[in-house]
Formats: structure tokens, sequence, C-alpha cells
């Protein structure tokens, strides 16, 4: 025998497409025990039509010259502290930041298939899985022109809030005095509404610049005097206008933002992640279960003996066991998806010779629907506000994939393969899911181009395969092992890895009482 047609890819990412597909024919009245051990790495993908080709490394998505560009808030953060300090050329400065991302993933196939006779297979095989993230952001702080800190909202929120309060109250009260003003035709009207209205506008774009990202100016620089200064001018016109003032100057940062400070960035408020960009390591869990059945429709010869020609056809059902990624957990993957898929499958088996063999395979799948949790946003963006979770029902595209496999037989129970397999997914469906059935005005297509992908694999395995011989000679013990080497070395499509995949894996066999 030689390899199966490899199915490889990556955990979290299109389940369809990670999969081990066992079309091994087992014997009549046996039953074969498998564990298929495998790690899955990558730290790039492919690029996506509007970036050229080649590929990108992960990090990027964590890369720039500000590292204030990690948070999808910075254009109104700055834009909120320019009208506080009226400097309409001010920029925010905190230093380059270069982001490092990887992944890898342990996956361990557990199966059982049953021979019900030498011409059907009746088997399932239950993935455990082990997933790890890394994530390193080396950061170069500017020193001397830095003037961003990590937001108070994060480390003394208490002070935020009184301070913004006592601002809230404040506008609140100058506003009514000037309408009162107004009503009266006082001649203090346009004084107390002008004082009302800059109340407000500050008060405005200071709550702004709070909510905005998890940095916020640092004490003792020109934009946090500026603060200072405008808050103070605002307070002292309140007071001597006989109203409440604000309670203190506002909340300044305490110290520039380190690396560490970027990575609690995501634990931000506006942001609502439960974790810190950081590495972790997941506890082993259940992925997708499968269910298969395999069925022989065609042969003529027997592999050993010379020249053969076999056609299998089968199915499968892929079970939502899996766990699905965990959106308010930056980078995070899953154990599978969580739907039920069903596929089917062709394969021919062709022995030229008893040495040189082909196989070649055709599967096509389409999965089924489920209610999820997700961000609505644009794949390369690592952190988005919590506003883009949403509740969507999410229908996976279907999907095909075609491979191909020639091999030669060192000897009759050793032999080399190598392996070719395409693989296409057609873009996902997503579907809000409101409980007043409106649109919340996020884009869905954004996760649709992201879910498109294509992909080409290459690898080479060497297996030991003693089942055939087996069933000549009764005193053989059956047993098939393997290992091999996958990489996907060509894709495109919305956001697809470009992982190396190593495998191995062992299949013994046993009589079932009352068959064999």
């Amino acid at each position: 025998m030689w390899l199966l047609v490899a199915l490889t890819s990556l955990a979290g990412a299109g389940r369809a497409d990670a999969q081990l597909l066992d079309e091994r024919l087992v014997p009549g009245g046996r039953i074969r025990v498998s564990a298929v051990p495998s790690f899955t790495a990558w730290d790039q993908r492919f690029a996506r039509p509007e970036e050229g080709s080649g590929r990108i490394d992960l990090g990027s998505d964590l890369s720039g010259a500000s590292a204030l560009g990690l948070y999808p808030g910075s254009g109104s953060l700055t834009d909120a502290l320019r009208s506080i300090s009226g400097d309409a050329a001010y920029a925010p400065t905190t230093g380059p930041v270069h982001g490092r991302v990887s992944h890898d993933v342990t996956r361990i196939d557990l199966g059982v298939h049953i021979g019900i006779t030498d011409w059907l297979t009746m088997g399932a095989v239950r993935p455990r899985v082990k997933t790890r993230t890394m994530v390193d952001l080396a950061f170069m702080p500017d020193s001397v022109g830095g003037d961003l800190g990590l937001n108070p909202v994060l480390t003394d929120p208490a002070s935020v809030q009184v301070f913004l309060g006592s601002f809230a109250t404040a506008a609140a009260t100058a506003m009514a005095r000037a309408e009162a003003l107004c009503g009266a035709a006082d001649p203090a009207c346009a004084a107390a509404m002008g004082l009302a209205e800059r109340t407000s506008g500050l008060e405005s774009a200071m709550r702004t610049a709070y909510v905005s990202t998890p940095l916020f100016p640092l004490a003792g620089t020109g934009i946090g005097s500026a603060l200072t200064e405008a808050s103070g001018a605002v307070d002292a016109e309140l007071r001597a206008a006989g109203l409440a003032g604000v309670a203190g100057p506002p909340v300044l940062a305490g110290a520039r933002a380190s690396e560490a400070d970027l990575a609690a960035g995501a634990t931000f408020p506006g942001l609502g992640y439960r974790q810190p960009l950081a590495s972790r390591t997941s506890l082993w869990a259940w992925g997708d279960t499968e269910l298969t059945m395999t069925l022989r429709l065609l042969q003529w010869g027997e592999p050993l003996s010379g020249p053969s020609f076999r056609v299998l056809g089968g199915a499968l059902v892929r079970l939502g066991t899996g766990l699905a990624p965990d959106p308010d957990v930056p980078l995070a993957l899953g154990s599978g998806d969580g739907q039920t898929d069903v596929e089917g499958r062709v394969l021919v088996h062709v022995v030229l010779g008893g040495a040189v063999g082909l196989r070649a395979g055709f599967r096509r799948g389409v999965q089924g629907e489920r209610v999820v949790t997700r961000r609505v946003a644009p794949a390369d963006r690592v952190l988005t506000p919590a506003a883009t979770r949403a509740e969507l029902t999410w229908e996976p595209g279907a999907y095909w994939s075609a491979e191909a496999e020639p091999a030669w037989r060192l000897t009759p129970e050793l032999a080399l393969a190598g392996t070719y397999r395409y693989f296409t997914k057609n873009g996902d469906t997503y579907r809000f899911r409101d409980a007043d059935g409106t649109d919340p005005g996020l884009d869905t297509s954004l996760l649709t181009a992201a879910s498109e992908a294509t992909t080409h694999v290459l690898g080479l395995g060497l297996t030991y395969d003693t089942v055939e011989r087996w069933r000549g000679d009764r005193t053989v013990r059956p047993v098939q092992l393997h290992g091999r080497l996958l990489k996907t070395y060509r894709g495109r499509g919305g956001h697809v890895p470009a992982p190396v995949r190593i495998e191995l894996g062992v299949r013994l066999f046993a009589g079932v009482p009352g068959m064999s």
C-alpha cells in the first residue's frame, strides 16, 4: 500500500481542510485502531490579491511606525487631542513597534474502523487538539518625544469616572443656565451660551480621548499640559459664573507606554478582550468528530501480484464537537468549527507492474450553518473594537479538493510516495441575528472575503503496510505505519496561512468476535 491522500492545513481555520480522511479498506471481520499524531506550524500567510504575491509575516499586522496604530481608535484619539489643544498639526508620539506571531497545532487523530465486509468499512475519528500562539512585541519607545502612556481607564478607572462625571454635570448645568437666560431675553444670554458650548465641546473631546485607545497623554508632556490647561480654563470660567466647576484636573498617564502596556491594551473596555495580547497555550480539547464509510466500487487485479485497478467511494459526516476560536481572545485558535459537514469522495488506486503506483482522488463537501459570535472587521486587524462583536448565522462555504499521489514500492511492504493536493473553498456567508432584526451597520462582506481560500500542497512520505501480505499469509501481523512531511507552498484568498505539517501514524488490527 502507499500513503493516504494528504489533507492538511491548520486547526481553527477551515476544519474541512484540516482533517485526515482515511480511505483504506479494513479486511472484513477486523477492527482497526489508529493514532495519527501531527504537528502543524506557521508564521506566514499568503498575500491577498490586493497585496500582490508571495508571503507575508503574521507579525506584520502588529508592526508599524507608531505603536498607536495597533489600536483602531487611534484616529479618534488624535482628533480629540487636536481639538482640546487647538493644535491642528498635533501628532501623538510613541515609537515604532515590530510584532512577531506564530501558531502551531498539535493534533492526535484517534480512530476506530471496522471491516463490515472486505468491500465495506465504517468508522470514526475523534481528534484531540492542543494549540499554541506565540506573540512578541518589540517596542522601541521614543524616550525623548514620546508623549503617551497607559490609559488611566485601565490603571485608575474610578478617578477617570469622577472627572468625566463632574465634567458632564458641569456641561449640563451650564447649558441649562444659558437656555434659561436666553429664554428670558437676558443680555447675558450670549456669554452664557458661549460658555455652555465651550464646556460641552471640551467635555465631549475629553470623553472621546479617554475611550478611544488604551494609550493616553502622559503627565509632564506638552499634550498633557494642554489638557490640564484647557480643563483649568473652563473650570475657572464656570466658577466665575457662579457654577460648579470640574472635579480636579484630568487624570493623565503616569509613565511612557511599555511593551507590557501595549499587550495589556487589549483588555481596554473599548476593545473588550478578556486576555492581553500575549503568548498562550491551550489545554487539550476535542476536535470535530468524523464518521466515515468507505465502499469498494470496482477492483481488477491484486496489488502485490501485478497490475491492479481499484475504485473506492465514500462519505463522511463531520460533527461539530470541536471548539470554535474565542472572539474575545486575541489571535485565538480553536479545536474545530463546531458545525456539521457532509462530504463525498471518489478515489482511484492504480498499480503498474507491482512497483509503481498512483492514487488519485476527488472530494466535495458542504458545510452546515450555525450561530456564532464573531468580530466583523478586516482580517488584517488583530485588535478590533468591541462594537464589531456580533451574533451571526454562519454558513461556511462549500469546498472541493483533488489529489494525486505517485508511489514507488521499495519492498512489498515499504513504499515511498509524493503528494500533491489542490484545495479550494468558497467564501462563507453571514446573517445578523439581532433581536429586532436590524443590521447593526457592520459589513459582513469583510468576513466573507477573509474566508475564501485556495491552497496547493506538496509532500513526501514513507509507509510500511503488511495488510495486503496478511491477506495471503495469516502468520504475518497486519500493521500500517507511516510518516510524512507536507508543505502548503502556494495559496490565495482572504487570509490563507502557509503551514508546514509533520505527521506520523500507527494502525493496529484485531479480529472482531463473531465476525472474524
